[in-house]
């Protein structure tokens, strides 16, 4: 009953336990239908919950009662969920038909969780129903759908899959385009346009794509079930389609400056850091510092992709200067000047 629990009491191993759960009608379908997933994840396909029977009744003490000790006067529900198991059934097989363009039926087979001979999962069932989704919509097939057709073996206690393939058309990429909130107005897109592209996988699985670009740390957080996200517009006709990405850039450039003043030396560092140059996804850095005894300047610069492809390129240079005054160091020391 995951959705009976204590009003105003968050979700806790400990808490749900010690204070009384409330009980909601409007949740109690919703309940039903777990215990009727988690017997047909057992084995148990067949299996019939019937309606819920609820019954209330008075609790706690009507008349006086000691506070902390004793509950005060109140109700109560009872509720009692009539289950007709069935018998157990394992899986005798999967096979597919109308799969023309994934003729390797062993490979699809391979994308179900679950061995034949094994207890009936259906959500391992749903699991390969998925991974058989994403493996065709990363060739193109985006419209791609599948209808799981049962047979039983009731002398056996098998169940039989035949997975009904509907392919649709293969779909192309024409374009891809980031649109969205950036830091360099002048420009037509976000200037992390091109480096964003090289992230973005050019059909699903969509998580993988994003979990991509949310690594760069260009963007704000991209959430794969946020349904604004991306835009993806199909030509049936030509078999091209356009998608487009809503982003929100992030400025991260930063210019830092410090100093100091002391009898010994005054130091002072200043640095420039710019994560990424418009529309290329470099990094550059600039870092200087200068003191009496010491200074230091630093400049680096770092391609991630080299000639368009994933490979990292960079190089620092470097110049540091140090004085080494030992009579100065020692009459410091001292405390003579």
């Amino acid at each position: 009953m995951k959705n009976l629990r204590p009003i105003g009491i968050p979700h806790s191993i400990f808490l749900e336990n010690i204070f009384a759960r409330t009980y909601d009608a409007t949740k109690l379908d919703e309940d039903t239908e777990r215990v009727r997933n988690e017997y047909q994840n057992r084995g148990y396909f067949k299996v019939i919950v019937n309606e819920p029977k609820t019954q209330i009744h008075d609790t706690g003490h009507k008349s006086g009662h000691i506070p902390l000790l004793q509950s005060g006067p109140g109700k109560a529900v009872d509720i009692t969920m009539p289950i007709e198991e069935g018998d157990r059934y394992n899986l005798g097989s999967i096979t597919f038909k109308n799969n023309k363009a994934v003729s390797n039926v062993k490979a699809l087979r391979n994308l179900f969780p679950i061995r034949d001979g094994d207890v009936f999962s259906k959500d391992k069932i749903a699991k390969g129903l998925e991974n058989l989704r994403k493996a065709y919509g990363e060739q193109g097939y985006i419209n791609f759908t599948s209808v799981p057709e049962t047979h039983f073996d009731d002398e056996k206690k098998l169940i039989f899959l035949e997975i009904d393939v509907d392919e649709g058309k293969q779909f192309y990429v024409r374009r891809i385009e980031f649109q969205g909130k950036h830091h360099h107005p002048r420009q037509g897109n976000p200037p992390r346009n091109c480096a964003g592209r090289r992230q973005y996988l050019q059909f699903p699985p969509l998580e993988l794509s994003l979990l991509r670009l949310n690594q760069l740390g260009y963007f704000d957080q991209l959430k794969p079930d946020d349904p604004n996200t991306t835009d993806r517009k199909l030509d049936e006709k030509t078999a091209w389609s356009n998608l487009s990405l809503k982003v929100h850039e992030k400025g991260k450039n930063s210019i830092g400056l410090n100093g100091g003043v002391s009898d010994w030396k005054a130091p002072s560092s200043a640095s420039i850091i710019q994560p990424t140059l418009p529309r290329l996804g470099e990094t550059l850095s600039v870092q200087a510092s200068v003191g009496n005894l010491a200074r230091s300047v630093r400049f680096g610069f770092t391609q991630p992709y080299l000639f368009d492809r994933p490979l990292q390129f960079g190089f620092n240079v470097y110049l540091n200067k140090v004085s080494y005054d030992q009579a100065g160091s020692f009459q410091f020391s001292a405390g003579r000047t």
